[in-house]
């Protein structure tokens, strides 16, 4: 896990799924966390990053 990275918990977020920051179940470890940015009206989140499966089907 990277430790130097800004995580995010995803809360009503709808591309959460494919996104590298979204993790549900923060380990017992110190991370640093970004608040939720999701705009529904646009369907982004100026934090997202894609996840290898979701650069692989939108290239």
């Amino acid at each position: 896990m990277n430790t130097d990275y800004s995580y995010c918990s995803g809360v009503t977020c709808s591309i959460r799924k494919s996104c590298k920051r979204y993790l549900p179940d923060s380990p017992d470890i110190r991370l640093r966390w970004v608040c939720p940015a999701y705009n529904p009206e646009t369907d982004k989140c100026k934090y997202y990053e894609p996840t290898e499966v979701a650069k692989t089907k939108n290239p």
